[in-house]
């Protein structure tokens, strides 16, 4: 539909193609980045550090920690991040000082060594009873109805172009 009504516009096979190529590229944009977050509302789900991908980068006299999105079969993970029992996002301060009070093994190392598993397992244990990890994502049994969602738009997309090329090309009869 796009290729005819920009062959009917622009009356030149090549730049119709490109054109076509453009529209189609940012229709496929913008289905992804911006009309698909927005089909449903996501699943926020709160798991405990054990069940998490947590680690911790190394300084100078500290540890800060990281966290990985965790691997949910299927899902589409927006974003995972550290929260308290509150549930707002603990500031840097707060993780240092929450590291220092429940992991003094982690602080107190050269930032060359690695931890025992042991002193990790411990630590990820104590940390559990003040944060855990909010994930917020997509589960796997709306793949479908995001595909229909995405169709209706696409088809109601093309009937848009095609009234609009019926249209351009009575206007140009006339």
């Amino acid at each position: 539909m796009v290729w005819t009504f920009a062959g009917i516009a622009i009356r030149r096979a090549v730049p119709a193609t490109a054109a076509t190529l453009v529209v189609f590229v940012g229709l496929r944009l913008a289905l992804v980045h911006w009309a698909r977050p927005n089909l449903a509302s996501p699943v926020h789900a709160s798991l405990g550090l054990a069940d998490s991908n947590l680690g911790f980068l190394a300084g100078p006299g500290t540890a800060t920690p990281f966290v990985q999105a965790p691997s949910i079969a299927n899902a589409w993970v927006y974003s995972a991040h550290l929260a308290d029992r509150a549930g707002h996002v603990p500031s840097a301060a707060m993780l240092r000082s929450a590291i220092a009070g429940h992991c003094p093994a982690l602080t107190r190392r050269s930032p060359n060594a690695n931890p025992a598993p042991r002193a990790f397992h411990a630590c990820v244990g104590q940390l559990s009873h003040a944060l855990h990890l909010v994930v917020t994502y997509q589960p796997a049994d709306r793949y479908g109805s995001f595909q229909i969602e995405e169709l209706l738009i696409c088809l109601g997309l093309s009937l848009a172009v095609l009234a609009a090329g019926a249209w351009w090309l009575r206007r140009r009869l006339v």
